[in-house]
């Protein structure tokens, strides 16, 4: 069995990981380094986790209370959760089901005087074209912040350079984990020295508990063969245990009630090390999946709608496609020996209380009929072609895109202006 997702690190990364857990350091100067080897520009900032990172951003803001955050409406739960914790209202606007692009006509739409921010997220791997976004955004004064925390694809690519903010992930199911720890990139040297600030009021995260998540990684990496999967699948649907649930409870990044105190740390100086570390590897695995993703995508064809599948440059973190019967697809899967899963990190940003203002039709499109498919470098090409060939065999009647309801464009338009 192909398991969903392959933690991208290698059993050298995380030995040097448990290792750097051991060797005591300068927490600070370590942080430096960090950020100036993601950013020499002297606009990088080092956090826990984006979560953390986004959280800070919008204490140092100081945006009045009511004021109103615009978010690609399809995102990560937490991140909508923040901004209502500061007193701000999460707006939605709707992507387009095919490219996950935010619809800018919905955009204009949704802005109001009491708008002050637009968080763009880039979505499965991919780069948006955030240009018209940041270019609207200058003439009604607004911050633009682009969540990357999917779209890290080596050093040198730290958002947009017309963005205001840029947020990076390096949580335990990202591209080149470090098992935690965010990268920011600030534009306004104010604002970020408000943020340096006031994360320096945080405690630092405990050496412990860090080397406790790798160790916990380092048992799920070991199990995650496609021998070793397979009969770990078998004996959890014998004991009745929902394998996908399982995972998902195991990887998240801040589960518990007590979330704002966990996010609001510093990092530990191991994680330091190993952000470090990550941020320096050739990056060979990256390149493979790029080239693999492109193949698969050719070979899957026009009649399989891949969400963001047509943007570039795309390095594939996860590689979703849209089905009529997304459970009758993943059952197909699984009996051939892939498994396929729905996804349970996404949310769309729900409307504000009382308003329906706001269309999310296609961004719920997408949450309700993907499948995300495995794919990872360590799959090899026999597999992925036999998994494009149940596809090809079984499902493609299923999800042409004719098949879908056709998404209602003219209500992403509101009358609020």
């Amino acid at each position: 069995m192909w398991t969903s997702k392959r933690l991208d690190v290698s059993w050298t990364d995380l030995i040097y990981g448990l290792t750097a857990c051991f060797v005591p350091g300068r927490r600070a100067a370590k942080a430096r380094v960090v950020e100036e080897c993601w950013s020499a520009g002297g606009d990088g900032l080092v956090a826990l986790s984006v979560r953390s990172g986004f959280d800070l951003l919008l204490s140092a803001a100081e945006f009045p209370v009511g004021s109103e955050v615009i978010f690609s409406a399809l995102t990560i739960a937490d991140m909508p959760r923040i901004v209502e914790h500061h007193g701000l209202v999460a707006i939605p606007i709707d992507i387009d089901r095919e490219t996950t692009q935010p619809r800018v006509d919905a955009l204009h739409a949704a802005v109001t005087s009491n708008t002050r921010a637009i968080v763009v997220t880039h979505l499965y791997g991919g780069r948006l074209d955030v240009e018209p976004i940041v270019a609207f955004a200058r003439t009604r004064g607004l911050m633009v912040i682009e969540d990357c925390a999917q779209a890290f694809a080596g050093p040198g690519y730290t958002g947009h350079p017309d963005s205001d903010v840029a947020m990076f992930s390096f949580g335990p199911i990202k591209t080149a984990t470090a098992f935690g720890g965010g990268l920011l990139r600030v534009r306004d040297a104010n604002l970020l020295a408000r943020m340096r600030q006031r994360q320096q009021e945080y405690a630092v995260q405990p050496t412990g508990a860090y080397a406790a998540r790798l160790l916990k990684y380092a048992v799920l990496h070991a199990v995650s063969g496609q021998v070793m999967y397979g009969t770990v699948l078998a004996l959890l649907r014998a004991v009745g245990v929902d394998h996908d649930r399982l995972v998902h409870r195991l990887t998240r990044g801040f589960s518990g009630p007590e979330f704002f105190a966990r996010i609001r740390r510093r990092p530990c100086v191991a994680l330091l090390r190993m952000l470090h570390r990550r941020l320096r590897e050739d990056h060979a695995r990256l390149a493979r999946r790029i080239v693999d993703g492109d193949a698969l995508q050719r070979r899957l064809g026009a009649t399989v709608t891949c969400p963001g599948g047509s943007l570039t440059p795309h390095h594939y973190w996860v590689f979703p496609i849209l089905a009529p019967e997304p459970k009758r697809l993943i059952r197909a899967l699984r009996e051939a020996g892939f498994d396929a899963t729905e996804g349970r990190s996404f949310d769309v940003v729900q409307n504000p209380l009382g308003s329906g203002a706001y269309d999310t039709t296609q961004a719920k499109d997408i949450l309700s009929h993907a499948v995300y498919l495995p794919f990872y470098p360590e799959m090899s090409r026999r597999g992925w072609e036999r998994m494009a060939q149940v596809l090809s065999d079984d499902i493609v009647r299923d999800v042409s895109p004719a098949d879908f309801r056709d998404p209602v464009r003219s209500r992403g338009a509101s009358s609020r202006g």
